[in-house]
């Protein structure tokens, strides 16, 4: 799987989420975002494993947190 691809499919695994609109320059880059709309889901694996590398931030001391 390339990065492109997991990237739009880890996107799409939120079920908040029914499109994307990712930008594409060549038609080889349209034929593998329409491929991603396969339906297949990211394996519960895989996910665990991309869940590691989560980035917690956190507000500066002061900053007023979005609402």
């Amino acid at each position: 799987m390339t990065l492109p691809e997991l990237s739009l499919r880890f996107i799409l695994h939120h079920p908040a989420v029914s499109t994307i609109v990712p930008t594409m320059r060549r038609p080889e880059h349209v034929h593998a975002n329409l491929t991603v709309s396969d339906g297949r889901r990211l394996d519960r694996a895989l996910l665990d494993e991309l869940r590691g590398h989560r980035w917690n931030r956190r507000p500066a001391k002061g900053a007023t947190p979005p609402p």
